[in-house]
């Protein structure tokens, strides 16, 4: 906070003007400072290093995020990356992602791990599959066939390195039509 300038302000409350967001006021009280790298202050900041919302009006910057100077509100990591760490002051400070490893959303504070069957280059947003037409699914970690693909050997269609070959389906009769998925009907 920092004085009005008013000689007949008695008090804090009438007295005082709020230091703005992204701003702290602690040692000095007629001076507002940009608030320090790594924190966020919300207005009416009342620490250089502020840890609690209620008493001090800021925190420290969250995982997943980061906090330049004079922030206000906290600025989440890209995808593909992470802050494990609170108090980020940086885009820095955001790590890639680590190989075989991959993060598909913002303002993360870690990365998921891809499954046995698929693998991902660092800074990744998804993983890749290791057998030829098959799709990464991200909620289980699994490499299934693609759609107008099965598996080699007519196998069942689970998690797997190996290739899936396109399903060919017989053609056809002139008194048939066929199906979105290759059959024919009647």
């Amino acid at each position: 906070m920092y004085g009005s300038g008013n000689i007949n302000n008695f008090n804090v409350e009438s007295g005082c003007k709020k230091c703005g967001r992204g701003m702290y006021s602690e040692d000095d009280p007629t001076v507002c400072v940009d608030c320090t790298p790594g924190y966020v202050c919300l207005g009416a900041t009342s620490a250089a290093f502020p840890t609690d919302v209620t008493s001090q009006n800021g925190y420290k910057c969250p995982k997943g995020h980061y906090c330049p100077i004079g922030s206000y509100k906290e600025t989440p990591c890209p995808i593909g990356k992470y802050a494990k760490n609170e108090g980020a002051s940086s885009e820095f400070k955001c790590l890639p992602c680590k190989f075989n490893w991959y993060n598909d959303l913002v303002g993360q504070g870690g990365c998921r791990k891809c499954g046995p069957t698929s693998y991902a280059e660092g800074g990744a947003t998804t993983c890749t599959c290791i057998g030829a037409n098959r799709n990464f699914i991200k909620g289980s970690g699994a490499c299934l066939c693609t759609i107008g693909f099965k598996p080699t050997n007519n196998g069942t269609n689970t998690d797997s390195a190996e290739d899936c070959e396109a399903i060919v389906n017989p053609p056809c009769t002139e008194d048939e039509e066929t199906s979105l998925t290759g059959q024919c009907l009647d």
